[in-house]
């Protein structure tokens, strides 16, 4: 159960990281290397 409430809050922060790449309008490169961590 635990490890269950750590991936959704991992996949929380990634669509936390993505809104703020479209809103900066980074998308491409930037975005392509945040998803390779």
């Amino acid at each position: 159960m635990k490890s269950d409430t750590v991936y959704l809050i991992h996949i929380l922060e990634c669509i936390a990281k993505i809104e703020d790449y479209t809103k900066s309008g980074k998308i491409g490169a930037s975005f392509v290397k945040a998803g390779k961590k």
